[in-house]
């Protein structure tokens, strides 16, 4: 009778560990997931020309089903502990911890993140509803020396976070309104001819 006690109790041992490993290594999964997230949310504030590549939106989708299904084998371990059930448990922890270990190895997205698309000319950036006389002037007289005939580059300028993109964008908006090609070009301080060019 010990014997089987002690089996018993390994079992229950074993699938404990098994689920403390599995958990372990969704974590670092997840945070590669946030740091993937992270970048592409900065691409998408640039207002670059590029766009997620498919295989990342199909990783970012397989880590949150495995994440739930995670979650799921969690619940089923703490309601159902048999010597029997451990066994089938133990297998079923197994084979999602290789599926975590595999999407933690796909990670790497050796040919990058994103691809250059030119889908972004002409359509609308989002923005957030600004209100104030000084905004609405300062967006108006833009506009105006844009539409007029004497002005072909106008310089906007001030400290960081006055809101010299969130004027810019509005405008950009506007000029789609009126049926205005525009062309939205992010200029980094490392930037190269040819790249602005492009």
């Amino acid at each position: 009778m010990e014997c089987i006690v002690s089996a018993l109790a390994g079992s229950s041992d074993q699938l404990d560990e098994k689920m403390v490993t599995l958990k372990r290594k969704l974590q670092v999964l997840e945070s590669k997931q946030d740091d993937v997230k992270e970048e592409l949310k900065q691409v998408e504030y640039s207002f670059s020309t590029k766009k997620p590549r498919k295989e990342v939106h199909h990783w970012l989708a397989e880590v949150e089903r495995l994440k739930t299904a995670v979650q799921q084998k969690e619940k089923e371990v703490h309601e159902r502990r048999s010597w029997w059930g451990n066994q089938e448990l133990r297998r079923s922890v197994d084979k999602l911890t290789t599926e975590v270990e595999e999407l933690a190895e796909q990670s790497k997205f050796p040919r990058g993140l994103t691809l250059e698309s030119h889908e972004r000319e002409g359509v609308p950036i989002p923005t957030s509803s600004l209100i104030g006389e000084t905004f609405q002037k300062n967006k108006s007289e833009i506009l105006d020396c844009l539409m007029g005939d004497e002005d072909s580059v106008i310089g906007i300028y001030g400290m960081g976070g006055v809101g010299k993109t969130t004027l810019l964008t509005h405008i950009h908006n506007e000029l789609l309104k009126r049926h205005i090609s525009v062309s939205w070009v992010t200029v980094s301080q490392n930037f190269s001819i040819q790249k602005l060019q492009h």
